[in-house]
């Protein structure tokens, strides 16, 4: 299975090292598999997991492996040490192999979400950040960032990573969001827009929001097409509300002139990041179980830390990409892919995993007499006839669909009279 998926190198590609043919057949042996060449007088063997080493580089049985990656990838979110007790492995080496699936996963949800446009024209887009707190130093506080776009009604989440911030302690969220990272945010690395023209962004009340929907001049922006001094050449709406107390309010209707992709036209759209506020809530849980400690004992220590908080966030993305469909097969498809092309892994190579659910049709379909078999076409004098409000005599009554039919399938004074004895029972004639 995990050949035919993609997911394990087909050895049987492979010319043999001794006779340099490709006979090969599978073989089980014990926990394993192994590649025999079938060539006479060769009978050479090689692992099956000869290509695959740098996910399953650990001793184990190929079923505990495979289990191990199916574990990692399932919606249920176990841990190592419940994945561990799972497979009966130690969980010192379910983390390990954790660990290796998320390095091999991260740059390539790294490509793929350069690659993401949010939005369009008349579209709802949200906008919000996220912190994670790490180690405090002194009386300072360094604070992880991170920024997330999603287009409402989509499981595509663009998340960014903002520059860390020190801050006093006491000070939550890592301060407020600056507009040069609102331009790192939204320019991608051609130089283009990741948030599409005439798109309506909605966000809480910081000030950098409030540039989006701005014909105030800032800096340039943008290169190339979309070359302008601010960001009104986007067309975008923006709708905020505000957080904080004394008043706080997490959703509102707003008046706003949406550009339609044609003219502007004027609607009432719901305001708020409320979608973000759910994706957040389950990321935070999911991400930063633990406290992130980026700051120590040694550099090299504060590195490792932080190459796993970004892993651990791409992984957590690619798995709510790809929730609504089997993320095993997804997995097994960019290994494939990857395999036979590094990079080649893209929106556009994935396009079969990323249509969702289908959506019930409005209307049932119908089909003429031509399309559909003969078998299930009833002969012409056999076919039902319309209701009527008369009967004859000769045959059934037909009832019509206002008639009382119970009075005459069913008269009360005719049902059967039930006999219990002393204790309740029934007693049957």
């Amino acid at each position: 299975m995990c050949v035919d998926l993609g997911l394990m190198h087909d050895g049987r590609l492979d010319p043999c090292e001794w006779c340099e043919e490709t006979n090969w057949r599978i073989e089980g042996k014990g926990d394993h598999a192994s590649y025999r060449c079938k060539t006479k007088n060769c009978r050479c063997s090689k692992s099956a997991l000869t290509h695959d080493a740098d996910l399953f580089n650990k001793k184990l049985a190929l079923r505990s492996l495979v289990g191990a990656l199916w574990l990692f990838l399932s919606p249920i979110n176990v841990s190592p040490d419940q994945a561990g007790l799972i497979l009966g492995v130690d969980h010192r080496t379910v983390r390990d192999l954790f660990g290796n699936f998320r390095k091999w996963l991260t740059p390539i949800i790294d490509r793929m979400n350069e690659e993401l446009v949010m939005g369009g024209a008349g579209m709802d887009v949200e906008l919000d950040e996220i912190s994670f707190r790490s180690k405090g130093l002194d009386d300072k506080v360094l604070w992880l960032r991170y920024i997330a776009i999603v287009r409402r009604g989509s499981a595509k989440v663009f998340i960014h990573k903002l520059p860390d911030k020190l801050t006093a302690s006491g000070q939550g969220g890592g301060g407020p969001l600056s507009i040069q990272e609102l331009k790192d945010t939204i320019v991608n690395s051609a130089g283009a827009s990741r948030i599409a023209v005439g798109s309506v962004c909605h966000t809480d009340s910081a000030k950098a929001y409030k540039k989006l929907d701005s014909e105030e001049p800032l800096p340039c922006l943008y290169n190339g097409a979309l070359g302008g001094p601010s960001f009104a050449h986007l067309k975008l709406a923006h709708s905020n509300v505000r957080h904080k107390p004394p008043h706080p309010e997490f959703t509102r209707k707003f008046k706003l002139k949406i550009f339609d992709g044609r003219q502007w036209v004027e609607e009432i759209r719901v305001g708020g990041t409320q979608k973000l506020d759910g994706f957040f809530a389950t990321f935070r849980r999911e991400v930063g179980k633990r406290p992130i400690n980026t700051t120590g004992p040694s550099p090299a220590t504060a590195e490792a830390m932080e190459t796993q908080l970004h892993e651990r966030v791409r992984t957590f993305q690619f798995l709510h990409w790809f929730s609504f469909t089997d993320a095993f097969q997804v997995f097994a498809e960019m290994r494939k892919l990857e395999r036979a092309s590094v990079g080649s892994v893209t929106w556009a190579s994935l396009a079969s995993f990323g249509k969702g659910k289908a959506k019930p049709s409005t209307a049932p379909e119908t089909k003429s007499a031509e399309e559909v078999p003969a078998v299930l076409v009833p002969p012409a004098e056999e076919s039902p006839q319309p209701l009527s409000l008369s009967c004859d005599e000769e045959h059934e009554p037909v009832y019509s669909e206002g008639e009382d039919v119970q009075s005459e399938l069913f008269d009360p004074e005719e049902e059967e009279e039930l006999i219990f004895d002393n204790k309740g029972i029934r007693v049957l004639n």
